[in-house]
């Protein structure tokens, strides 16, 4: 595999030798062809923490930052590697080289957690399932090189100049001490949290632990089936693994939580992975109340188990009204209000701390748009998701929470315009039109700024309707960006089990699915013969 494509531009001759020295510079890195000596210089990092939940100094998260070179290296490594890798990591891992795949974790345990986990308060009948949330500690920093150099040799061994340049020699992490002097130590095993390798090695390492563990779920799962006994579906009631990177849960039988964990906790170890018992969590309810009582007595000794053991006990580790899953709570509605209500507090807070601070307007709407927005953007799927109506028409979905939010951009947009004392949304209605109003329709769209009533539908139908094909038709990988790279374009089948959550969406209980929640107008709800989410994809009337 070679730069020199992906750095080919029409540049005159004068410039080519200096294309072709740099095209040559980026093989010579790639394949390893450096010089000892340089190679200290090419993969050092300068070291920098950062604290995870401040003002708390307990946690701290270690960012390693490479020189360039190194950065531009691995990132183009990773772009040509990433559709392999994709295939490789599959069915558990969603963060390589996969379209969408974040939003299709947030449906597949949405629907887990809604079939299996969430009853009624008066329900006697208990929960199948609970939900493990996975807390490694520092897992880039602490993962096993020697073993990641020998899933690459099998794997991808034209990866592996590139990281043995990087990772598997001893590094150099500089830092500096509280007098400014500037000091290093060798990093021995671990990845560095801030290269664009080490997503991939974490993965990796991941992966090698959870396999092995997976194929004895699928027959602990294939002898429940066998049996008739304690299965929650057609296929054993089969664990659902959902990685992101690190960020791990799982919908799990309670036949499986003691031995996963046990399972999890001998194996990953030694490859660099430990759970962290104070933030490693089991979903057990959605209704506030724990199914203790009503979970068989092995059962309960199981969960008592694994919360005393990786949880820090039950009181601590126990859930029993929601959780967040890569952003997105998911659980009890009171739950996924009260999310929405600290989201706004912190907006209204950085937009407070933007007007005292940012004097500069250019630099302040950029902060907004790219960042206040779209934090609360991503809330809209699970706003639509709780909400007991749908408008028929589908294009002004208003809710406490996008009310709340338009309020907020309108206010900050009134003070950017010149009325710095104002506390409210006073802006004109024609001037909120042309700010939020998309510049191929005349608008000035190039500002960013959204208007979420208008968009909250299309923000829950669109990545709802992809994952639903995904479950269907497989997942889509991302595109590759370079030009001298061959795009595969397979799509990744999921297993069974897993698309199964998805393709039986007409029998969700949730009310957003229910015919009563939706109708057009002068048309009986209780009739309605479709879904309000077969409205919105299928058009129906």
């Amino acid at each position: 595999m070679c730069f020199s494509g992906a750095l080919k531009t029409p540049y005159d001759e004068e410039k080519l030798d200096n294309i072709q020295t740099l095209s040559s510079l980026y093989n010579n890195i790639f394949t390893g062809n450096i010089p000892k000596d340089i190679k200290t210089y090419l993969a050092y990092n300068e070291s920098v923490s950062f604290y995870k939940n401040p003002p708390s100094t307990e946690d701290v998260r270690p960012i390693g930052i490479g020189v360039a070179w190194r950065r531009l290296s691995a990132a183009h490594a990773l772009n040509m590697t990433k559709d392999a890798a994709a295939q490789f990591l599959a069915p558990s891992q969603f963060a390589i080289g996969l379209s969408a795949g974040m939003d299709f974790i947030t449906h597949i345990t949405q629907s887990q957690v809604e079939r299996y986990i969430a009853k009624h308060p008066s329900s006697t009948t208990p929960p199948s399932r609970a939900l493990l949330i996975l807390d490694l500690v520092n897992m880039f920093n602490n993962v096993s090189m020697v073993r990641a150099r020998d899933i690459i040799y099998s794997n991808f061994p034209h990866l592996l100049p590139l990281f043995d340049m990087l990772y598997y020699d001893e590094t150099r992490c500089y830092y500096r001490d509280t007098s400014g002097d500037r000091h290093f130590f060798l990093r021995h095993e671990g990845s560095s949290q801030g290269c664009p390798f080490a997503a991939l090695l974490a993965c990796l390492i991941l992966h090698d632990i959870l396999e092995p563990i997976e194929r004895q779920l699928q027959q602990r799962a294939h002898q429940r089936k066998n049996s008739h006994q304690n299965s929650d579906d057609s296929f054993g009631s089969r664990a659902i693994t959902m990685c992101y990177i690190d960020d791990t849960a799982v919908s799990i039988h309670y036949d499986d939580i003691r031995f996963f964990l046990d399972a999890f906790n001998s194996a990953g170890p030694p490859l660099g992975c430990f759970l962290k018992p104070q933030k490693c969590k089991i979903l057990t309810s959605t209704n506030k109340h724990s199914p203790l009582h009503l979970l068989s007595p092995q059962h309960k000794t199981d969960l008592l188990y694994a919360l005393d053991k990786y949880c820090g006990g039950a009181e601590a580790g126990e859930i029993t009204d929601g959780t967040r899953i890569l952003g997105h709570p998911i659980g009890h509605p009171e739950f996924v209000q009260t999310y929405q209500n600290k989201t706004v507090q912190k907006i209204r807070a950085t937009v407070t701390s933007l007007n005292d601070l940012v004097k500069d307007p250019q630099v302040s709407m950029s902060i907004y748009k790219y960042s206040l927005q779209h934090y609360a953007k991503h809330l809209l799927f699970t706003d639509v998701l709780h909400s007991p109506t749908i408008s028929h028409t589908y294009k002004h979905h208003q809710t406490n929470f996008t009310t709340t939010i338009d309020s907020l951009t309108k206010t900050y947009l009134a003070r950017l315009l010149g009325d710095p004392d104002s506390t409210s949304a006073n802006l004109p209605e024609h001037a909120w039109c042309i700010a939020s109003t998309p510049t191929g329709l005349g608008g000035l769209g190039g500002l960013g700024f959204i208007d979420m009533s208008t968009i909250s539908i299309k923000s829950f139908v669109i990545p709802f309707a992809k994952s639903i094909r995904a479950a269907q038709h497989g997942l889509a990988p991302t595109p590759i960006t370079s030009p001298n790279v061959e795009q595969v374009n397979h799509a990744i089948t999921l297993p069974k089990h897993i698309s199964y959550s998805l393709r039986s969406w007409k029998t969700s209980s949730l009310s957003v699915f229910q015919t009563s929640a939706v109708g057009p107008p002068n048309q009986g709800r209780a009739q309605a013969p479709y879904s309000s989410l077969s409205f919105c994809l299928l058009g129906k009337k």
